[in-house]
Formats: structure tokens, C-alpha cells, sequence
């Protein structure tokens, strides 16, 4: 084969080996244009979607259906059932999270939300804990309240963190089913802190936490390690923020919940469905610092779903408000001494 045969052939399949580049490129092109129209006819819907959810649920009274309202009615005798207790035991509690949002914006549950949180003080927090079998027990709730704890996986192992009750139906179709519950956040009060510093720390300091108790440390020393390591308080301090087993912090749910005593203390009771509970004494900067603008329906929402495990189920109905009808009964006659 020539020189120039050679060369032609070289040059043919650098012309071609640049026609498909240039085809490639052409076409990544045009698809990164297809992709911004769909991006933003997909952006529109949301918005259309998001807006009409706001109208429904902030301009409209709404009511759910027996379903939904039979599990809001056992969260809601279940937190009455919780705040008794800390009544008789002098303990404080709060609404915590998307049960606060609902309090402020629909005045009980967010119409969606099946579930409730609730947050204490570490030393207030402790004491339930101690005190809460005694009383599921008094009232033979055993097989009604189940206590649980969270798991969180530490090198290998699962660890307990915050403290869960379940209402839960173990003749659900073969199965367990979830009824209510109340997950139940500890909080600490936070002496002093460097905001450039803090999310590290907290960070390492929650990790150091969690491995103290996989390797067996205890509860008692492991909560001393992380009190020294961020300089946490059991007494009343200048801060308060969010204990290490829950949502809140870098690289979690929620970003990091750090708050003054004063918008948490004095707690305030305020209306949720048809209780009084107490909430965050300044409860606009303690939603703020979560979830910015919380007066607003968001585009994206969690849920837990729970009512769908019902839908089919005929009485449901019924076997909810015998749960309510226990529950109250218990409530109504609850012995504070």
C-alpha cells in the first residue's frame, strides 16, 4: 500500500471517528436541552400541585375519614396517656416536629401524619423512662403499650437510641400491625458552644457515644463521655439542643437544632385537635431553625402511610375506638397519686 493510500485511509477514519464525536456531541447536546424541558414543564406541575395543596390544606377546613381519624384518636389518648404520667412524676414534655407544625398550622395533626413525636430534657427524659413501665402496668396496658427503642447500627451492632411506645394489633391478618405511637426525643441543655467548630464535634461526639455503648461502656459513662466532649449540662443552661439519638445534626434528617433556653422555657400549652399540650414557648424561631418557612405546604413530604394497612379491612373502624375507648376510660381516671 502507497503513502497516499496509507494516508487516505488514516484520514477517512479521522473524518468518520470525528463525524461520530461530532454526532455524539450533537446529540448530548440536544439532550441536555430535551432534559431542561422536561425539567421545567415537571417543575411546573409540582408547582401547580404544591400551590393547590396549599389552597386544600391551609384555606379549607378538612376532616379525615374514619380510617385516618381512628389512628390520629389513638396517637392522641396515647400523648394523653404520656402527658398524665409526667403530670403525676413533675416531668415537662413538648410537641416536637410535624406534630408542632400541625399545631400551629391546623391546630392537631398535619392532615396526612399518623404518628407523633414529643421531646423532654435529658434528666425529665430519664425519669420517664423509669417510671413508664410502672404505669403501663398499673392500668394492665402490657399487651396494649409496647416500649421500644430505636436502632441505630454502629460497626456492626444495632444500638438503642430515643425512646418509641407502640399501640400495635397482633391479630392483624396473621401479622402486627402499628395502631399509634409516640416517638419521644431527649434534648440537652448546652452550656456553651463554637459555631464554626460545633458540627464536627457533634458529629465525632455522637459517633464516640454510640461506639461507648457497643463496646459496652453503659448508658451512665457513655452520657458522662458525651457531656464532657461538648460540654453539655443536666442543669438549667444558656442553650438547648437537640440529644444525639434523634433526627437533628450534621449528616442527618433535620440540621442541627441549637435554640435558647428561652425559646423552649416556659412551656405553653396550646390546642391540638381537642387537648391542650404543651409546646415550645417560642415555637416560630423553634421551627424556623428546622424547617425554615413551616407555614407552607412543601413540595416534597414524608409519610408513614399506615392507614393504607387498613384500607381494606372492614372493621377497622370498630377495632380502633375500642383502643380510643380503653385508652380514655384510662385517662379520664388516671390516679396522680
Amino acid at each position: 500500500m502507497s503513502f497516499k493510500q496509507r494516508f487516505m485511509e488514516y484520514f477517512l477514519k479521522k473524518s468518520n471517528s470525528y463525524n461520530y464525536y461530532k454526532k455524539e456531541s450533537e446529540s448530548v447536546a440536544q439532550l441536555k436541552e430535551d432534559f431542561k424541558e422536561y425539567k421545567k414543564t415537571t417543575d411546573d406541575y409540582l408547582d401547580s400541585y404544591n400551590h393547590l395543596f396549599n389552597t386544600l390544606f391551609l384555606d379549607y377546613e378538612l376532616h379525615p375519614k374514619p380510617l385516618l381519624s381512628g389512628l390520629q384518636g389513638i396517637c392522641v389518648e396515647l400523648l394523653s396517656f404520656c402527658d398524665n404520667v409526667c403530670k403525676k412524676y413533675d416531668l415537662e414534655w413538648w410537641i416536637d416536629f410535624g406534630n408542632l407544625i400541625g399545631t400551629v398550622r391546623h391546630g392537631g395533626f398535619v392532615p396526612w401524619d399518623d404518628d407523633t413525636d414529643i421531646g423532654m430534657m435529658r434528666q425529665d427524659y430519664i425519669k420517664f423512662n423509669e417510671v413508664l413501665p410502672k404505669e403501663i402496668e398499673k392500668y394492665n396496658l402490657q399487651d396494649v403499650i409496647t416500649i421500644s427503642y430505636r436502632k441505630r447500627p454502629i460497626e456492626g451492632d444495632k444500638i438503642d437510641s430515643f425512646l418509641q411506645l407502640f399501640i400495635i394489633d397482633k391479630n392483624h391478618e396473621g401479622k402486627n400491625a402499628l395502631l399509634g405511637g409516640v416517638d419521644v426525643f431527649p434534648y440537652d441543655f448546652l452550656n456553651d458552644y463554637d459555631p464554626e467548630t460545633f458540627d464536627d464535634l457533634y458529629y465525632e461526639s455522637k459517633l464516640d457515644y454510640f461506639r461507648d455503648l457497643s463496646h459496652g461502656e453503659g448508658l451512665e459513662k457513655s452520657l458522662e463521655n458525651l457531656y464532657e466532649n461538648l460540654n453539655l449540662s443536666m442543669d438549667e443552661s444558656k442553650y438547648v439542643m437537640h440529644g444525639v439519638e434523634g433526627a437533628c445534626g450534621p449528616r442527618n434528617l433535620y440540621k442541627m437544632l441549637i435554640v435558647d433556653k428561652e425559646t423552649v422555657f416556659p412551656l405553653k400549652r396550646m390546642k391540638y385537635v381537642d387537648r391542650m399540650f404543651p409546646c415550645p414557648n417560642d415555637h416560630d424561631t423553634y421551627l424556623r431553625k428546622v424547617y425554615g418557612d413551616y407555614m407552607k405546604i412543601p413540595k416534597s413530604i414524608r409519610t408513614h402511610s399506615r392507614v393504607g394497612n387498613f384500607r381494606y379491612v372492614k372493621d377497622a373502624p370498630e377495632k380502633f375506638q375500642d383502643y380510643i375507648d380503653l385508652l380514655k376510660g384510662i385517662n379520664e381516671n388516671f390516679e396522680f397519686d
